[in-house]
């Protein structure tokens, strides 16, 4: 009796109680923390790999992560061995990808109210064109 009565009185965490984490598309300071100049350069080259060679070809999931593993070290090694200059563009592309971040959520949020039947694809390519 005495264990049942210790256990409720133990008060069980909420998902309202715990902090909320801070996601890239909410926070300007996670999102800079995320959105490097290095980043961005690694995330444009192993897009710019995966469209050269054709990611359809693996036959399991596990196959395309080992490549894409690949890729995001061969990306990390190429920016490595960048010039200043080179590495100072990447730092003036990053500068626009986050003046846009704040904006981000509300873009999403106002596209799904508009039409909740729309893809992703077609949610990205509207947001591209308002912000």
């Amino acid at each position: 009796m005495i264990v049942a009565m210790k256990a409720a009185k133990v008060k069980t965490k909420t998902v309202l109680d715990t902090p909320s984490r801070q996601y890239v598309i909410e926070c300007y300071k996670a999102a800079s923390r995320f959105f490097t100049d290095k980043e961005l350069f690694i995330q444009t080259r192993m897009h710019e790999m995966w469209k050269e060679e054709s990611h359809f070809a693996y036959e399991n999931a596990h196959a395309a992560r080992t490549t894409n593993n690949d890729y995001r070290r061969l990306a990390s090694i190429a920016w490595h061995a960048k010039d200043e200059e080179t590495k100072a563009y990447w730092e003036f592309q990053r500068r626009p990808h986050l003046a846009i971040q704040p904006h981000m959520r509300d873009g999403i949020i106002e596209c799904f109210k508009a039409n909740p039947n729309k893809s992703y694809q077609q949610v990205e390519s509207d947001i591209k064109l308002v912000l």
